[in-house]
C-alpha cells in the first residue's frame, strides 16, 4: 500500500531503513508503514515522512515518533541541520531537534528536543504556512505576518546586523506566501500586493537581486513577465524559479544553473529551446531534480550518477535526462542533501482516493470494537445501515477478522481475501471478487435517498431579482460527504473544522450548477459526461482550475477526461 518511492544514494544524508542497496538507479517502494504519505521534511542525515492521518514517522528507525501530539497538517525541515517545525489542525505549533547550534527550535536555551514540542510563542497564532532553511525558521500566519527565529546572519530572517533570534519575531508583514531554500540560506516571499521579495545570502547572487546591499529587496521581475509563480526553490549558492505555464528560472552559481553567473532570474535555456514543460523541481544542497509533464526527470548540479545510465559522464552544470520515465505522476517530490529524490504517488483513481481516505483518521464518524471508519462507507459497499454492520460484526467476529474486513470496505490491496469472503456471506449473497469498489461508487450515484449531503449553489439565474430571499438564492445540490471525502482535499479540510457538523454548505467557487453537477457525477464514475444542452467550450473554461480548487491532485485522471472532451469537440 505504500505511496512513498525514493531513488538516488538513500544512506547519504536520508539514512532510509530496509534498503537492500545504499543505491537505487530506479524509484523503488520503502514499505514501513500501512499509513499513506502527504509529505516529506528532510534534514541532512534524516528525514521525517508525515502520514495522512498527521502522524510522523522517522525514516532511520522506520517507527512512529512519538510524543504528545495533535494530528499534523504540515511539516518544514532545515536541510543542512537536524531541526524540525510542524503545526497540527488544532493549530499548535511544534518544533523538535538540536537546538546547539543556531536555536532553529525556538527555545531560548541549546538543549535538543527529541520529539515534537509545543512552541508557545505562537499559541493565540493560527498558521498558514511554515519553512525551514540552513540557519532559519518561518511561520506565516494567516494573518498574513511572518514569525522568524533562529540565526539572523547576513539577513537570513530579515532583519538586519548578525545575531541570534532564541525565540521567534515578527519579521515581516502583509505578507502572502513565502518560500525558503531548504538547504541554503535565501527566502523569498509574495506580499499582499504581489509583490516578490527577497533576503538572505547573496555571495552567488541567488536572490534575484543586482545588488550589494542587505535587507529585504524587490526582485527583478522583468524577464518573468506575465509569468505567475508556482514554486521557487534553491540549494546553498542558487536559487530555481517554476512557473505555472511550466517554464523554469535560475540565478546563482554558473555550476548548478547551467547559465553564466547571473544576478537576476533567467530562463532556462535548456527547457526553452526544446518545448519541455516542467511540472515540479526541487533541489538539493548542491543539484536539482526537474519532472516534465511528460513525466521525464531531468538533473543538473553536484548529483554523482543519480538516475544516469552506466558509464555515462556528465558535467554537474549540463542538465541530463535521466535513463527512466515515471509511469504516473507523482503528488509531490522532495530532493534529499545528496544525490537522492522522494517520489509521493498514487494512481489516480477511486482505489487510491479510498486508500487514502482509509489512512485520514480525522474524518471518520464511527467505530467499530474500537477499529475507526466512516460510517457511510457500509451503506456504499454493503448497502446496510451502519449500526446493523456493526452489530452483525462486533457479535461473531474479533478484532483481527473486523479489521481485514474494514480494509476491503475500502478497497485496501493487502487484505485477506478469504477473511472478507466469510464475512461478506452476512450481508447478501454476492460474489466478492466481482464486486469492485468502481461499481459500486457508479450504483451510489443513484442512491439519491441515502444522500445524506448538500451543497448549496448560487443561483446565477435569478441573482439579480431583489424580491428573491436569501434561501431562494441557492440550488441544492445532493451528494454522498463519504464521496466528497475521498475525492476533494478541499472537503476534508472542511469537514476536520466545526463545519464538520452540518449537513450541508454553501459553494464559493463561483461555477454553474451545471458545471458542478457533472463534476459531483466524475466523482462516482471517473467520467465527465456532456448532454446536448451544455456548451462544451464553456464547460471545459468553468473547470480548468477544478484540480486547483477542490484539491483534486490525485486526479491525473481528470485531467485526462478534459483532453479527451478538447479532442473530441476540437477544442
Amino acid at each position: 500500500m505504500s505511496n512513498l518511492k525514493v531513488f538516488g544514494n538513500t544512506k547519504s544524508g536520508l539514512g532510509i531503513l530496509n534498503l537492500k542497496t545504499d543505491f537505487v538507479k530506479i524509484p523503488q517502494k520503502i514499505e514501513f508503514t500501512s499509513k499513506l504519505i502527504k509529505k516529506v521534511a528532510n534534514s541532512r542525515s534524516e528525514s521525517v515522512f508525515l502520514a495522512c492521518d498527521g502522524s510522523l514517522y522517522n525514516s532511520v528507525t522506520g517507527k512512529k515518533i512519538e510524543g504528545n501530539y495533535d494530528p499534523i497538517e504540515d511539516i518544514s525541515g532545515s536541510g543542512f541541520n537536524k531541526h524540525f517545525i510542524a503545526f497540527s489542525y488544532t493549530e499548535k505549533v511544534y518544533t523538535w531537534g538540536n537546538n546547539t547550534s543556531y536555536y532553529l527550535t525556538g527555545q531560548p536555551k541549546n538543549t535538543t528536543l527529541s520529539v515534537p514540542t509545543v512552541l508557545k510563542y505562537f499559541e493565540n497564532i493560527s498558521p498558514k504556512k511554515i519553512t525551514s532553511g540552513h540557519t532559519q525558521q518561518f511561520l506565516l500566519s494567516k494573518q498574513n505576518d511572518l514569525y522568524g527565529f533562529g540565526y539572523n546572519r547576513d539577513c537570513n530572517l530579515g532583519k538586519t546586523g548578525e545575531n541570534y533570534f532564541k525565540t521567534p519575531q515578527l519579521t515581516l508583514s502583509n505578507i502572502e506566501n513565502i518560500f525558503s531554500d531548504t538547504y541554503g540560506e535565501v527566502t523569498f516571499v509574495i506580499t499582499t500586493s504581489n509583490v516578490l521579495q527577497a533576503f538572505g545570502y547573496n555571495g552567488y547572487g541567488q536572490l534575484g537581486v543586482d545588488s550589494s546591499s542587505s535587507g529585504v529587496q524587490n526582485v527583478d521581475m522583468k524577464p518573468l513577465e506575465g509569468e505567475e509563480i508556482k514554486h521557487i526553490d534553491g540549494g546553498y549558492n542558487f536559487s530555481m524559479l517554476l512557473t505555472e505555464s511550466g517554464k523554469v528560472y535560475a540565478c546563482g552559481d554558473k555550476g548548478y544553473t547551467s547559465m553564466q553567473n547571473k544576478k537576476i532570474f533567467q530562463e532556462i535555456s535548456f527547457f526553452k529551446d526544446k518545448n519541455i514543460e516542467i511540472d515540479f523541481l526541487s533541489c538539493g544542497y548542491g543539484y536539482t531534480i526537474f519532472l516534465s509533464r511528460d513525466l521525464e526527470l531531468f538533473i543538473i548540479g553536484e548529483s554523482g550518477n543519480i538516475g544516469i545510465a552506466k558509464n555515462s559522464i556528465r558535467s554537474k552544470n549540463d542538465i541530463t535526462k535521466l535513463s527512466f520515465k515515471l509511469d504516473q505522476k507523482p503528488i509531490s517530490m522532495r530532493c534529499g542533501y545528496l544525490a537522492s529524490c522522494f517520489l509521493i504517488m498514487f494512481s489516480s483513481s477511486i482505489n487510491s482516493d479510498f486508500e487514502l481516505l482509509y489512512s485520514h483518521d480525522l474524518t471518520k464518524d464511527g467505530e467499530i470494537n474500537g477499529i475507526k471508519l466512516h460510517k457511510s462507507i457500509t451503506q456504499l459497499r454493503l448497502e446496510t445501515d451502519f449500526e446493523e454492520a456493526k452489530k452483525i460484526l462486533e457479535t461473531n467476529y474479533n478484532n483481527e477478522y473486523i479489521e481485514q474486513f474494514i480494509k476491503w470496505l475500502y478497497n485496501i490491496p493487502n487484505y485477506d481475501k478469504k477473511i472478507a469472503e466469510e464475512i461478506c456471506k452476512n450481508f447478501g449473497s454476492f460474489d466478492l471478487s466481482t464486486k469492485s469498489l468502481m461499481d459500486d461508487c457508479k450504483k451510489y450515484y443513484t442512491m439519491e435517498e441515502s444522500k445524506d449531503f448538500l451543497v448549496l449553489i448560487k443561483d446565477t439565474d435569478n441573482e439579480d431579482d431583489e424580491d428573491q430571499d436569501e434561501e431562494g438564492e441557492y440550488i441544492e445540490l445532493p451528494v454522498h460527504k463519504l464521496i466528497l471525502l475521498a475525492r476533494s482535499g478541499l472537503y476534508r479540510e472542511m469537514f476536520q473544522t466545526i463545519q464538520s457538523q452540518t449537513n450541508q454548505v454553501k459553494d464559493y467557487s463561483g461555477k454553474s450548477i451545471d458545471s458542478l453537477e457533472i463534476l459531483f457525477k466524475y466523482f462516482y464514475t471517473e467520467k465527465i459526461e456532456i448532454t446536448a444542452d451544455i456548451d462544451p467550450v464553456l464547460l471545459i473554461d468553468e473547470l480548468s482550475d477544478a484540480v486547483d480548487y477542490f484539491q483534486l491532485s490525485l486526479h491525473s485522471g481528470f485531467n485526462s477526461e478534459i483532453e479527451r472532451l478538447k479532442k473530441e469537440f476540437n477544442i
